[in-house]
């Protein structure tokens, strides 16, 4: 499925091959190495060092200078292409970015590499924050039987009848699946952010617990 990939040239035909094996490794990837793979995507993408690695993550220091290694030299357009346009937009634009939803930071610490470090976080992270806060607002317009309880920037929890005694018990929640797959999946459009790109759609999942908040499972 790799080789089919690299040879592929239609562009939908890649995306769906790429899906294909997302799935795939998502079935032989633990929770725990799930976790770990996406730590070190964030230390890699903020430029964080091998000690502050691993010290979030709980491993040695070698062990996460060698994941860094390896991170950077499979993904070299992160330090080469988005590390130097964070620096390079900073120094034109009075040290102000702007997210795709046009909030706007600017970045008062002494010029150096603690400042940009900062920089690298704002637009992903505030991005992210960002289109769940405006997908839910519309989820809760869409559907008024959902109650929302907690937003944690990327995730929320919500509650919602069951139609208890009903012939179709989860009616309710399979329209609620259907809007909320809409909603925190409308592309994102970063035209206007400050490293002007196209739209990006954020995949999303949902996990209900029937009898409590603690024991969920994924609703497809």
């Amino acid at each position: 499925m790799l080789d089919d990939f690299f040879k592929e040239t239609d562009a939908a035909k890649c995306w769906q091959i790429a899906n294909n094996l997302n799935a795939q490794m998502k079935g032989m990837t633990s929770d725990e190495e799930r976790q770990e793979g996406k730590k070190f995507r964030h230390a890699g993408h903020y430029d964080m060092g091998k000690r502050e690695a691993a010290s979030q993550i709980g491993i040695s220091e070698a062990k996460a200078a060698m994941a860094l290694t390896k991170f950077h030299t499979t993904n070299p357009n992160i330090k080469g292409v988005f590390h130097r346009e964070i620096i390079d937009f900073l120094n034109g634009n009075n040290r102000i970015l702007t997210n795709p939803f046009g909030r706007q930071r600017q970045f008062l610490n002494k010029w150096g590499d603690e400042l940009f470090k900062e920089a690298y976080a704002q637009i992903p992270q505030s991005t992210v924050s960002d289109h769940v806060k405006f997908a839910m607002k519309r989820i809760e317009l869409r559907c008024p039987e959902l109650m929302i309880l907690e937003e944690s920037h990327d995730s929320y929890l919500g509650q919602m009848p069951l139609l208890i005694g009903a012939r179709e018990p989860f009616k309710l929640v399979d329209r609620y699946r259907d809007i909320n797959k809409e909603e925190m999946e409308m592309p994102i459009d970063f035209k206007n952010c400050s490293l002007s790109r196209g739209e990006l759609i954020i995949p999303t999942d949902l996990h209900i617990g029937k009898e409590s908040w603690e024991k969920m499972e994924s609703y497809a």
